[in-house]
């Protein structure tokens, strides 16, 4: 696009944005036809600006491409799921007493809270972002808890498993705090054929930011058979505590050939 087309195209928003202006100010105009008219096309708008806001917030949540300060060399892919990227006013949920097979909590595409009480008593919704992390965070409410596990699962998504063998190391970046201490176990899962290499660490019971490395090199793996991989994080003791995750960020980088 020319440079007329630009200075045409920022015209043509700055007048929409006017228009726009006016009617908030206006009395609203006379006429039911007027009115729907103008609340159909107010609705497109909205939903329109609102998806452009959470791609935008998602993206600088993960920084531009050549923003890796953080991160090692040789870095060929990072991550930060939705929940931690942009605001969700819908991501709320709230498990359903059952005896027989209590339900996940379904937090987003490819996210979940798996667990296997049948009290009820676990909510998980959003937060605010803590200093020095996330712009969101995770926050998980447990009551009452007679079951045996406790576990957020997070799908990778097909990029990561693009081209991923043993020559990699993931990298988790997570942040955890909560009411009590408590000690928790991220793990790794890669469905390669019919088998599932899993690399399980134990995260300390403190508060803060930890950094995770799985090196693939002590998976046995099928790189041309990797159809899967997920992260679990298994919070251990979570009755009467509120876990509150202010960081999740996975990133791979090519491990140094010595």
């Amino acid at each position: 696009m020319g440079l007329l087309g630009r200075t045409g195209l920022r015209r043509a928003e700055r007048l929409m944005l006017r228009r726009w202006s006016r009617l908030a100010e206006q009395s609203p105009p006379a006429g039911a036809g007027r009115l729907r008219r103008l609340r159909a096309e107010a609705r497109a708008l909205r939903d329109a600006a609102q998806r452009v806001l959470s791609r935008s917030e998602a993206g600088l949540a993960l920084g531009a491409p050549g923003d890796r300060q953080d991160l090692p060399p040789r870095t060929d892919w990072h991550w930060r799921p939705a929940p931690w990227c942009a605001r969700d006013a819908s991501l709320s949920r709230t498990a359903r007493p059952d005896t027989e097979r209590p339900a996940p909590l379904l937090l987003g595409p490819g996210i979940a809270l798996f667990h296997d009480c049948p009290l009820g008593e676990i909510c998980a919704a959003q937060g605010a972002g803590h200093p020095g992390a996330a712009p969101c965070a995770l926050r998980i409410e447990v009551f009452g808890f007679s079951g045996s596990f406790l576990s957020l699962a997070v799908d990778l998504p097909p990029e990561a498993l693009a081209g991923l063998g043993t020559h990699h190391v993931l990298r988790v970046d997570i942040g955890r705090r909560g009411e009590r201490p408590a000690a928790s176990v991220l793990r790794l899962n890669i469905r390669h054929g019919p088998n599932t290499a899993q690399i399980a660490k134990t995260l300390a019971a403190g508060h803060g930011p930890e950094r995770v490395e799985f090196d693939l090199a002590y998976a046995e793996l099928d790189e041309k058979r990797i159809t899967h991989a997920w992260i679990d994080i298994l919070m251990e003791e979570p009755r009467m505590n509120e876990i509150i995750i202010d960081e999740l960020r996975v990133s791979r980088h090519r491990r140094v050939m010595l």
